[in-house]
């Protein structure tokens, strides 16, 4: 799969371990590094088994994928054109290009960088 960032700064914490390290627990980061790969790796972000990929249940639509302890990436899909199942819902078994838009600690508040 294709891989995009929001923003610079998440883009190289999800790629250099030690700036990742600045701002995250070791397991976090250690799991944030395999993650990364295995979406890279994957056909869909459903075709992942690892991180428990997870559709969000409330707001835009985005896929979450666990990492270590209680934290979660989010991401969205990341086509010009989304596909799109015949309810009108993106297909998520279709997507191939996920933007990564945030790390976030589960039952806090948004972790941003």
């Amino acid at each position: 799969m294709e891989l995009a960032f929001q923003t610079r700064r998440l883009r190289t914490a999800c790629e250099e371990p030690m700036e990742a390290a600045k701002h995250y627990p070791p397991l976090v980061v250690a799991s944030l590094i395999r993650r990364v790969a295995d979406i890279r790796a994957a056909d869909s972000p459903l075709s992942l088994v690892a991180g428990s990929p997870s559709l969000a249940t409330s707001g835009d639509p985005q896929v979450e994928i666990r990492l270590a302890s209680d934290y979660i990436l989010i991401g969205v899909a990341n086509h010009q054109t989304c596909p799109v199942r015949q309810d009108g819902e993106i297909d998520w078994d279709r997507v191939r290009r996920l933007k990564i838009v945030g790390i976030e600690r589960t039952g806090a508040h948004a972790r941003a960088i």
